[in-house]
């Protein structure tokens, strides 16, 4: 569901990083001597943490149209 993180915790996680930090922070985060005794993530590398939202699929593109109704107006278009 949360492909191709691991889990959602992985998901909020890459989210927060790529959202909140620079590429070059991201880099120093991932190299952090926290990971030499603990699980890394599976993106080890900011350009495959990077490389995986380009990938993700993009949504529906938003489309609109405008509504005129005889006889009545408004104050902003519908």
């Amino acid at each position: 569901m949360f492909y191709p993180f691991q889990d959602e915790g992985e998901w909020e996680l890459a989210k927060f990083l790529a959202l909140n930090l620079k590429k070059s922070q991201v880099s120093q985060f991932l190299k952090l001597k926290w990971f030499e005794n603990r699980p890394k993530p599976s993106f080890n590398t900011v350009e495959k943490l990077f490389g995986w939202f380009t990938a993700l699929p993009q949504g529906y593109a938003w489309r609109s149209s405008p509504i005129t109704f005889k006889g009545f107006k408004t104050t902003r278009p519908i």
